[in-house]
């Protein structure tokens, strides 16, 4: 399986279903299962508070930083199709809120979300990388 580190809160948006598109400034040839990790660094977790979706936030339970899994694997999804943004045309304004889509980007696709139970530690590294087999052995989804 492959991993792929987003900062917080977005990789918690994801986990939480609030966001099931992730924009990147970079293609994959890669298609399949996707462990969501959740960065260590807290540089962008304030925006948890942002108007553009702090009730977004609020719905599922996230209202402080402190609170946030840095560090964690905390869902899987899988990478279902990666578009250029500019085919993505009927996006929500929640969605929209929750992405760069900044000419030249790509949306990459996310289904079958299934968020942690319990988010497990890991280090996670930029770009793809490969998740060690046997880390999520073991972990309950929601």
């Amino acid at each position: 399986m492959k991993g792929i580190s987003l900062w917080e809160p977005w990789a918690s948006a994801i986990a939480w279903d609030l966001k099931r598109i992730e924009t990147r400034g970079w293609l994959t040839p890669y298609r399949g299962p996707l462990a969501i990790c959740a960065a260590r660094t807290t540089l962008h977790a304030g925006f948890i508070h942002d108007p553009s979706v702090r009730r977004y936030f609020e719905s599922v339970g996230i209202t402080r930083v402190d609170r946030l899994p840095f560090g964690h694997i905390v869902a899987v999804a899988r990478l279902n199709q990666i578009y250029p943004v500019e085919h993505l045309t009927n996006i929500s304004e929640q969605e929209r809120a929750f992405g760069n889509y900044d000419a030249g980007r790509f949306g990459w696709d996310l289904a079958d979300l299934r968020r942690l139970k319990t988010p497990i530690p890991f280090r996670g590294m930029q770009g793809l990388f490969r998740i060690p087999f046997g880390t999520l052995d073991g972990a309950l989804f929601e």
